[in-house]
């Protein structure tokens, strides 16, 4: 006797009318299926978004070749490991490769090599935000959205929005007092620094250059970092 397939947890909560028709049991509504393929991801759409019941079924899962780059949500989403965004998988998974193409990641196929190329760390500010487009985020402690003129302020903002709304400052390597600075400078918390000639207190929060421009004041002269 053959093995018989295992039956989708999904039939639980509908019946098969005929060829291209189910019901829902839960609401009792009909609901046309024209393609026997989609019928499964039909299904699951309706009971998810109509019901908000997601299923753990192993038939639709995060593919083995994509769980370096995703972390597995309940309800069919994964949470790519570059950027935080949520993505859906529900209906189709290939939104989770098209997805990654935006950070260079190319993937091959489960048999072969990933290529992908090198990421920068990613910063930690990125915690306490969600990226909703290029030029506006999203605070996560407050939810407030926040426009950035453009992407090569976001740093800059996303930093001073947390200083000064929630008083969140963070140990984090890409925002410290120069090298070239440190004879002249004590660094405090904040984003702050103390000119150890008068004592003075400056923040380089938005522009590190304040703290060259004072020390002018004192006919302070600074080589590069490179001489």
């Amino acid at each position: 006797m053959a093995p018989t397939r295992e039956r989708s947890k999904l039939w639980n909560y509908f019946e098969k009318l005929n060829y291209s028709l189910v019901k829902c049991t839960t609401c009792q509504k009909e609901i046309k299926t024209p393609n026997p393929t989609r019928r499964t991801k039909i299904m699951r759409a309706h009971i998810l978004n109509v019901h908000g019941i997601s299923l753990d079924d192993e038939t639709v899962t995060l593919p083995d070749d994509l769980k370096q780059y995703y972390s597995e949500l309940p309800a069919y989403k994964a949470k790519c490991n570059n950027c935080g965004k949520a993505v859906s998988f529900l209906t189709n998974i290939e939104n989770l490769r098209v997805h990654l193409r935006r950070h260079s990641i190319k993937i091959q196929s489960r048999d072969e090599t990933v290529i992908m190329t090198p990421r920068r760390k990613r910063s930690k500010i990125w915690n306490y935000f969600e990226k909703l487009k290029p030029t506006l985020i999203k605070c996560t402690t407050c939810k407030k959205e926040i426009k950035v003129s453009h992407p090569k302020y976001r740093t800059t903002i996303m930093r001073v929005h947390l200083l000064k709304k929630h008083g969140i400052s963070l140990d984090d390597d890409t925002h410290t007092l120069p090298d070239n600075l440190k004879q002249y400078y004590s660094e405090l918390p904040g984003y702050k620094a103390k000119c150890n000639n008068c004592s003075k207190i400056m923040s380089f929060l938005t522009n590190k250059g304040y703290l060259r421009k004072h020390l002018k004041k004192h006919s302070t002269n600074i080589l590069s970092q490179d001489e």
